[in-house]
């Protein structure tokens, strides 16, 4: 008997930075998505709570995003990333939880506005919190370790730079059709509950 052994591709620094890209990136996406579907059930036939959220998102990443900057350049590289990283997680977990929470309550946040507010902004402080993390680690991979990693190596740079263009473009479509799919698994039908 003839053992056939599969070749796995030897994952270099350059591939390991083009999947932590695309899984980050995905995940990112994804989360975004959610997050707006989320508003559309807190206050159920209006947008006006998406444009709130990313209006002040915008607002928060134009102010604050030069002091994120200030910060990087202080630190090291890995405390940093460490930072960065950390941030992520605590603020999607933030979310993750206060979207539990109004899922448990269920339709006590249409009798009570103010009730509706505090969450919209305790969601919107973790979510500006969470892309500020998320520039911030983009900034120190993207700028600094992609080029080391290319060795100063041109065309390397670029290839890696046109791989993360890709991953951009095609996560934005696929990030929400994987959404709709999960929730015609979880929610049976699509429909949001109630």
């Amino acid at each position: 008997m003839k053992v056939v052994r599969l070749k796995i591709p030897r994952l270099t620094p350059q591939l390991a930075l083009i999947i932590k890209h695309g899984l980050g990136d995905l995940g990112q996406k994804m989360w975004s998505f959610a997050s707006m579907m989320f508003l559309i059930t807190l206050k159920r036939g209006s947008m006006e709570m998406i444009a709130a959220h990313t209006l002040s998102l915008s607002i928060a990443l134009f102010i604050l995003a030069s002091s994120v900057g200030s910060v990087i350049d202080r630190l090291s590289r890995l405390t940093a990333i460490r930072l960065a990283i950390g941030g992520q997680v605590v603020s999607v977990a933030g979310i993750a939880i206060l979207i539990i929470v109004v899922q448990l309550k269920g339709q006590v946040l249409e009798c009570y506005p103010t009730e509706l507010y505090t969450v919209f902004t305790i969601l919107c402080l973790f979510d500006i919190a969470a892309k500020l993390a998320k520039e911030a680690a983009g900034i120190i991979i993207g700028r600094d370790w992609v080029v080391t990693v290319c060795l100063g190596d041109r065309n390397r740079l670029a290839k890696i730079n046109v791989w993360f263009t890709r991953i951009d473009e095609v996560f934005g479509i696929v990030a929400p059709l994987c959404i709709s799919a999960l929730r015609q698994v979880v929610f049976r039908g699509g429909t949001l509950p109630h």
